[in-house]
This record gives structure tokens, C-alpha cells and sequence, in this order.
């Protein structure tokens, strides 16, 4: 049995309510005694990690991979706000931790240990330059423009930014990203309906095979619930309500790292100095350790954009309050990916055939969804 280190005298601004109590065990609390952060921050950070493994990963076989699971949260917590603290490229060190023993730790064994590193590096190298001052340099030009590439492409480098493959991966063996900067606002909860409902068919689906619940574990908390169960999130500033705009005062907070978050503000341009380029070509010859497989074909090829109408830029962040800081879609393009967005219910039935079977009861009546069988 594991009992949680409890720090109730540390006091926050992290709730209106009151003063928060963090708890995480002691496992990992003093990880990282020798980074220079205020002890309140690292207590946030360690319970930020509990909170979000026990989200997403409700169960657990072993305590040492769990423990390393966290691990990596820390690490990606950091590079979140503080990317600046982070540079995988510089070496195995990040933070204390050594990025390879503890990734072993998770994955070693597995077939996917290689691929879940580099994918976790990936994450770390793109996260720690969106948060830094590197956010102006000539890798996450390239990266930001190759998001607006295709929704396919946008998904996949997604994935990697909210880890969704390496925590399904991690325990077989998702701020939330702003998919509607891209995908038609008009759509935000057609889109969450039938996604919603694909999980709960998935789920019906696969009540049966243990061996796919983590999946929908990990997919049904990180689509909604974790906003309301972890701290890191504003429901309980926000009156118990989920989607509230930004206000000038949530833009100011996160400036300043409130809650572990942190606001890209466009304020400069493009780093075009020799070193810069440099340490991007640097970076693509090392891709089979930094990056993703794919990652550097992408930038390559996406880098400079594809369409002739898109607002690309030099140096990507928010210019004005309530303005998204990426690549901002042309009309055309918007319309490919409403085609995309829209046809998800279709995808879903031919990558599992299983939801062909799925039934669904509305009221008294028993149907099948029209976009799960097709007659």
C-alpha cells in the first residue's frame, strides 16, 4: 500500500475556494531537489502527475512503470511552462532524471520501446521550443506550418503533442489542443456529439476484450472528465463549468504560469541567425532519436507551407487577445477539413468493422446508427 505525501500547508493561488492540498507519493517527492524551482511549484508539478496518471491510467499492474509514467509527466509538465529548463537535444539529463533509464523502465520489454522514445523526445523537443524562446526558431516555424498540411497530417503530430499513443502504449504494456482553429467552429459540438458517440459504441464493442480497455480509458477521461478532476484545469475557478472564453485575467494568469500553463504571445521575429539553421539541420540528422518516424519528412516537405492562401508566418503566437497564434486555414482549405471532420463516424466503422454491429436505443426504440451500417 502506497500513501500519498500530503502538503496542505503550502499555500497557493491556485483555487478562490481556499488554500489547495497537493497529494502524490512519496516515490517521487524529491525528484527534483536539485532544479531551481519554489518548492510550491514542484509540489504542483508532482501532484499535477499523480492526478493525470490516475486519469488516464485508473489501473495499474506495476508500481515501478507506474511511478515512471509520472516521471515523464514531470518532465513534460516542465517543458510546458518552463521550456527554457529543457533541451533533449543537449544530452540523456532532463531535469535530474536520466530520459533513457526511465523510459526503459516504462517500455523495456515491449516491442514499441523504440518508437515510445522517440516519441516522448519528439514531444519534448517541439514542447520545450513552443515554450522558450526557441518557439522563434526554424524548427517550429517548419513544425507549426506542417500542422495546417492536411487534417491527417495535424492529427498525427497532435497525437504526439498530447501523447495519446504513448500513454495508451505506456499502459497497455490528452491545455487541450485547438482543433478548431483549424476545423469549422460551427461544427465544435456536432463534432463532440458523434465523437462521444463512437467511444460508447467502441466501448459497447469491446466490453468483452480486456485488452482494449485502456484505450477507452484513456479516450473517455481525456475527453472531457480530467477537465474536472484535475487541478491543473479551471473548473472549480470557473463556477463548475467547462468552456468558458479567456478572460483578460486567465491570459495574464497564464503569462505567468498559473495552474503550469503557459501563453505564447507573438513578439518577435524569426530567429534567422546561422545557429538557428543550424541546429535545425542538427536536429533532422539526429531524427531517428529526436523525432517521431515521418516527423522529418513532414517538416521537409511541409515546412514552407502548401497553399498559396493560407496566412502563414515567420514567427508564430497569439497577436491579439482571442486570436489564434498558428496558421490561419485559407476558405478552401477550411472546407477539406469540415469534408474530414464530418466524415469521422464513416472512418471509425472501416478502421473497426465491430461498430457495424453496435446497436444504440433512443427512448422505447431499438435502431442501428445510420453511419454505422450502411444497407
Amino acid at each position: 500500500m502506497y500513501h500519498p505525501t500530503t502538503n496542505g500547508n503550502i499555500k497557493t493561488a491556485a483555487s478562490s475556494q481556499g488554500c489547495d492540498a497537493w497529494y502524490y507519493p512519496p516515490d517521487i517527492a524529491n525528484d527534483l531537489k536539485d532544479v531551481n524551482l519554489p518548492d510550491e511549484v514542484k509540489c504542483e508539478i508532482f501532484a499535477c502527475a499523480w492526478e493525470y496518471a490516475r486519469c488516464v491510467i485508473p489501473q495499474y499492474t506495476n508500481w515501478d512503470r507506474y511511478i515512471a509514467f509520472m516521471r515523464i509527466i514531470v518532465m513534460g509538465t516542465i517543458a510546458e511552462f518552463k521550456g527554457s529548463m529543457v533541451d533533449v537535444t543537449a544530452g540523456d539529463m532532463i531535469l535530474g532524471y536520466s530520459l533513457s533509464s526511465t523510459l526503459a523502465t516504462l517500455f523495456e520489454g515491449t516491442p514499441c520501446h523504440a518508437d515510445m522514445a522517440r516519441e516522448y523526445r519528439t514531444f519534448l523537443l517541439i514542447t520545450a521550443d513552443k515554450a522558450s524562446n526557441r518557439r522563434d526558431s526554424e524548427l517550429f516555424r517548419r513544425y507549426v506550418n506542417s500542422l495546417a498540411h492536411s487534417p491527417k497530417q495535424w492529427f498525427r503530430m497532435r497525437d504526439c503533442d498530447a501523447l495519446a499513443r504513448f500513454t495508451i502504449a505506456g499502459c497497455s504494456g490528452g491545455e487541450t489542443n485547438s482543433t478548431f482553429a483549424y476545423m469549422p467552429e460551427d461544427l465544435r459540438v456536432k463534432a463532440f456529439r458523434q465523437c462521444r458517440e463512437v467511444l460508447w459504441a467502441l466501448d459497447v464493442a469491446w466490453a468483452h476484450q480486456r485488452k482494449m480497455q485502456v484505450v477507452n480509458n484513456f479516450v473517455r477521461f481525456f475527453g472531457g472528465p480530467i477537465h474536472m478532476m484535475m487541478r491543473r484545469y479551471r473548473f472549480v475557478e470557473e463556477d463548475l463549468t467547462i468552456g468558458k472564453p479567456e478572460t483578460n485575467q486567465v491570459i495574464t494568469q497564464t503569462r505567468v504560469n498559473f495552474k503550469l500553463w503557459n501563453r505564447v504571445d507573438a513578439n518577435k521575429m524569426k530567429d534567422d541567425s546561422e545557429e538557428d539553421i543550424q541546429r535545425y539541420k542538427d536536429v533532422l540528422a539526429r531524427s531517428e532519436e529526436l523525432m517521431f518516424r515521418g516527423l522529418d519528412e513532414l517538416l521537409e516537405t511541409g515546412g514552407d507551407g502548401v497553399c498559396d492562401t493560407c496566412r502563414y508566418r515567420a514567427s508564430y503566437g497569439a497577436e491579439t487577445t482571442h486570436r489564434f497564434g498558428g496558421v490561419e486555414l485559407c476558405a478552401g482549405c477550411r472546407a477539406k477539413w469540415r469534408g474530414f471532420l464530418e466524415s469521422f463516424p464513416d472512418r471509425a466503422t472501416q478502421v473497426f468493422p465491430e461498430l457495424m454491429k453496435t446497436k444504440a436505443s433512443c427512448g422505447q426504440y431499438m435502431f442501428i446508427y445510420d453511419y454505422f451500417e450502411r444497407v
